[in-house]
């Protein structure tokens, strides 16, 4: 193999496989503690503080060849979405309030980067998967079979994910960076 062919093969691999990130956030407001962890709860994504989505559409081609279907052009885009708090009292709360706001909403962020790594090899994995699908005899039994090796991939990822959270307690009894929010006495 030259190195034209080589040079060729991973721009087509990295030209197919894309990445976007998207930041959003919800309200909270209150003064105290509780009262931002009570409003995180009640305007929070699905009761949570923070969340991570990530979402992975594939696109393919086929062809038929000796009357078997082939796969054919693929590609793979991952889009990420972070929902976070942002506290609306942020600037009249006490310095004290302000440094303990920081220091959670830094570990909240960790956590969901955390989520963030933990698929980041799913688009590698997915690839592979469907790339190993092997011919088929009608264009619908090859779509299923790509749609069963994406969905397998998609179930290990979401295993992952909830054994981290199961794991950490949604980050909040993680032992090297706990999503804690405290008092101020």
């Amino acid at each position: 193999m030259n190195a034209i062919t080589v040079v060729s093969m991973l721009t087509f691999l990295l030209a197919s496989t894309s990445h976007a990130q998207t930041i959003n956030t919800y309200n909270i407001s209150g003064k105290s503690a509780d009262r931002l962890i009570q409003s995180m709860r009640s305007n929070g994504p699905q009761g949570f503080w923070a969340h991570t989505r990530n979402y992975w559409k594939y696109n393919y081609k086929y062809y038929q060849v000796n009357g078997l279907y082939e796969l054919g052009e693929l590609s793979i885009t991952r889009t990420v979405e972070i929902t976070m708090p942002h506290w609306t009292d942020y600037s009249s709360a006490s310095s004290c309030q302000q440094k303990n706001w920081d220091a959670m909403y830094g570990s909240l962020r960790r956590h969901e980067d955390t989520h963030v790594a933990i698929a980041d090899p799913v688009s590698a994995k997915l690839r592979r998967a469907i790339e190993a699908v092997r011919p088929k005899r009608s264009a619908a039994e090859l779509e299923t079979a790509i749609d069963r090796a994406a969905n397998r991939v998609f179930e290990e990822n979401r295993r992952a994910q909830a054994l981290f959270d199961a794991d950490t307690n949604h980050g909040k009894s993680d032992p090297r960076d706990p999503v804690l929010l405290k008092t101020c006495r």
